[in-house]
């Protein structure tokens, strides 16, 4: 596909017939003062788990490689699938994002990234030496990761996406990706079930749409099960026995934000490869996600969201602007609709208090972008 024209990109991706996100009203469960030191554990949208370190006082950052689904055999030469090393912040935009320098060992090429401290991270990676691709790879990641796993029991909104087999980062090309959305259900032993299209949250049974290949059922269910020497690090497995991905998650404001790393090497592969952004259910009203919000997607984009009332506009796409509908189609999303020149299109939205935000479309089925409020 042709990326060319990226305003049009744009008005389509995020003006399209479906648009899920997760937006919340905290500045992304956190603050960003003027130098701090913070960590994260964090999914890169190619199926990898990275523990960034971030020191806006001194403009430096470090990085290591805890979980990969690349075999040493995707891993270019010279580096390792438990990759180590430093960079520095050449850049801090007027926003509050930075700008990486590539790392001493030439594992991260560049990129760009919003921490928050005691809060979100967001922003591109690029990694070559995975898989082989340049690309600009989406990262969320969280602070803290809550570790008692009786603290993750909620029923979650969710959202992201996952390619067939390993991409590379590269979600356009000859290997399938898509985006999805739904609910997870945790219990207080984690134990967990998951319905794509569906609200797991409803008085009665949901409809839900099966995801993957194989026999697999609409609605699987699992149990999250702590990783030795990774506080905070869940194995995401289902009944069946299948390691499916790697969990965790925070919490804010009262709410959990959560994120799935998925590596599902099973055949045929159920979640693929990719990761998904959770947010415990919360009703949301008018009002309640008023800001400004950073976005990266797994094209490459960036984009600049203003939320005020029922309205929004779009930095990105000079002119754009759209209403928004609350609670609907289920509680914490919230539908809208552009108008202005992006024309009479519409989406669904989940909104949170936990400072997060994502978004899918139905014109583009890969498309999946992360963001936070700032």
């Amino acid at each position: 596909m042709n990326f060319r024209n990226r305003y049009l990109i744009a008005a389509q991706t995020l003006g399209a017939a479906l648009i899920v996100a997760i937006l919340v009203a905290a500045c992304g469960g956190g603050s960003s003062p003027s130098g701090f030191t913070q960590s994260y554990i964090s999914s890169a949208g190619a199926g990898d788990v990275l523990q960034f370190s971030i020191d806006t006082a001194n403009m430096t950052y470090s990085f290591k490689v805890e979980e990969t689904s690349y075999a040493a055999s995707y891993v270019a030469a010279g580096f390792t699938a438990s990759e180590s090393s430093t960079g520095t912040l050449t850049l801090r935009y007027a926003i509050g994002s930075y700008k990486l320098s590539a790392s001493a060992d030439g594992f991260i090429l560049g990129g760009e990234v919003y921490p928050l401290q005691n809060g979100l991270f967001v922003g591109h990676v690029l990694i070559s030496p995975i898989g082989g691709a340049t690309v600009n790879i989406p990262v969320f990641g969280v602070p803290n990761p809550i570790t008692n796993v009786a603290a993750l029991a909620a029923t979650y909104n969710y959202q992201g996406f996952a390619c067939d087999s390993r991409s590379g980062g590269v979600v356009d090309g000859s290997i399938v990706c898509a985006s999805r959305t739904g609910t997870i259900k945790v219990d207080s032993t984690g134990n967990f079930s998951t319905c794509r299209d569906g609200n797991l949250g409803a008085t009665s049974a949901p409809s839900c749409t099966k995801i993957g290949g194989g026999t697999a059922s609409a609605t699987l269910t699992g149990t999250l099960a702590a990783v030795t020497g990774k506080p905070g690090v869940f194995d995401f497995k289902t009944t069946d026995g299948y390691h499916r991905g790697w969990f965790f998650a925070f919490s804010t404001g009262g709410q959990n934000v959560a994120v799935i790393d998925h590596d599902d090497n099973s055949t045929p592969s159920i979640f693929g490869f990719g990761h998904t952004v959770a947010v415990s259910q919360t009703s949301v009203k008018s009002g309640d996600i008023n800001g400004k919000y950073f976005i990266k997607n797994n094209i490459g984009e960036k984009h600049l969201l203003t939320i005020i009332g029922n309205t929004f506009s779009d930095t990105f796409i000079p002119g754009s602007a759209g209403t928004l509908q609350f609670d609907k189609p289920w509680t914490g999303l919230v539908t809208y609709q552009y108008n202005n020149n992006v024309g009479a299109v519409s989406g669904v939205a989940d909104i949170a208090t936990a400072g997060s935000f994502t978004y899918n479309s139905n014109t583009y089925p890969f498309l999946f972008g992360v963001g936070l409020k700032y």
